[in-house]
């Protein structure tokens, strides 16, 4: 998996975009980097481009990932997160569990609706 995050400051937002074999290993390393860069730069609204991920999450897995990202500091964090089309019904899932779960996340199949929302 690889990760190339920018601080787009006019925006007052980070932006991840993450591409390869997206797998429980992978979001453990994902949620602890992005967290240490949203204490950085003092950023509290994240942009995660997964449209060039590949999924390799059961559907129990992505049920306790928000439950991970809570625990871990996250809370109070709002996150737009880009899917791969073929993967809308996992992160439709996604979204309601982290709804379920208190936190601030959408899902979007187009970039400039996740901004819109974002920094709304």
């Amino acid at each position: 998996m690889k990760m190339n995050v920018k601080h787009l400051e006019d925006e007052k937002c980070l932006r991840a975009e993450i591409e390869g074999r997206l797998d429980t290993a992978a979001l453990e390393r994902v949620v602890h980097e992005m967290n240490a860069l949203m204490d950085r730069y003092q950023c509290r609204k994240v942009l995660y481009d997964l449209r060039q991920v590949e999924v390799a999450l059961e559907t129990h897995e992505i049920y306790y990932l928000p439950r991970q990202m809570r625990e871990e500091g996250g809370a109070d964090v709002k996150r737009a997160v880009l899917f791969p089309a073929q993967s809308e019904q996992d992160f439709s899932f996604f979204e309601t569990v982290s709804a379920n779960q208190g936190l601030n996340t959408r899902t979007f199949s187009k970039e400039e609706d996740a901004l819109d929302w974002l920094l709304e």
